[in-house]
């Protein structure tokens, strides 16, 4: 006997008996033109809320196109995903002014999350 299940929000059953062998791909899913679009939005917060910071600046839109770069990949390097998504959440808490590009940093993690499984 082998079973697999896989419900909408991606959690999954597997039984298997006897002797049988169970494989199970998980198939993660993101929408890429939502991601983009979120991308741009991040940049064009970044350039504006931080526009007197030119340091942070420059590191935080280096790092949303290292996200941009890394999710047109085939097969996006989860850890550098992460880095770069976390160094720019770390850098705009430092920047008490960048209420949007804080919200566009948040939708995006969301968006980019399941890629770090």
């Amino acid at each position: 006997l082998a079973l697999f299940v896989s419900g909408e929000t991606g959690e999954q059953v597997n039984i298997s008996n006897d002797k049988s062998t169970l494989n199970a791909t998980q198939n993660i899913q993101v929408n890429k033109s939502e991601i983009a679009s979120l991308i741009t939005e991040l940049k064009a917060n970044i350039e504006i809320e931080l526009a007197n910071n030119e340091d942070i600046k420059n590191i935080l839109l280096s790092q949303a196109q290292l996200i941009e770069n890394e999710t047109t990949e085939e097969k996006p390097k989860k850890e550098v995903l992460k880095t770069a998504i976390n160094t720019i959440q770390n850098l705009l808490k430092t920047v008490p002014l960048a209420v949007t590009a804080v919200e566009s940093s948040r939708k995006l993690y969301e968006l980019i999350a399941p890629l770090f499984i």
